[in-house]
């Protein structure tokens, strides 16, 4: 169980620095106290049967940032999309966003791995643009076969 207590750790700090940084937050080097006087973001853990809950929240309404694989010093979240059961954002009536993420806690008998099931949510995503024409033909005149 203590790989658990460690990927829960990583998650909580993935989503701390996440919120941290979209309220303009410096929290590098800082300890679990020192973080005690920062008032710009929270954080929140809830314990319900075999899953572990893991918020924060911030000021800002954007929507979190996902960095790409390729990317190894950028702004972003990227071991919650890869661990994580389940994640994704909210935004309260008060105002801001919660970022969330579940991680499923096993029987000691058990081995897990995530399973990523998609959020309750999905944001839609912006209709990509495919400016090649000769693909494009390609495409319509496979549509148009018999």
């Amino acid at each position: 169980m203590e790989h658990i207590g460690d990927l829960a750790e990583l998650l909580a700090l993935e989503l701390v620095d996440h919120a941290a940084a979209a309220a303009g937050e410096v929290v590098s080097g800082l300890s679990y106290r020192g973080l005690a006087g920062v008032s710009s973001f929270t954080l929140h853990l809830r314990y319900r049967p075999s899953v572990l809950l893991i918020e924060t929240w911030d000021r800002d309404p954007l929507p979190p940032r996902v960095r790409p694989n390729d990317v190894v010093a950028a702004d972003g979240l990227y071991l919650v999309p890869m661990l994580a059961e389940r994640w994704h954002y909210y935004h309260p009536p008060a105002g801001g966003k919660f970022v969330w993420c579940e991680l499923v806690i096993p029987l000691p008998d058990q081995r897990w791995l995530p399973r990523r099931k998609p959020p309750h949510h999905i944001a839609e995503r912006p209709p990509m643009a495919i400016t090649d024409l000769a693909l494009l033909r390609r495409v319509r005149d496979g549509l148009l076969r018999p």
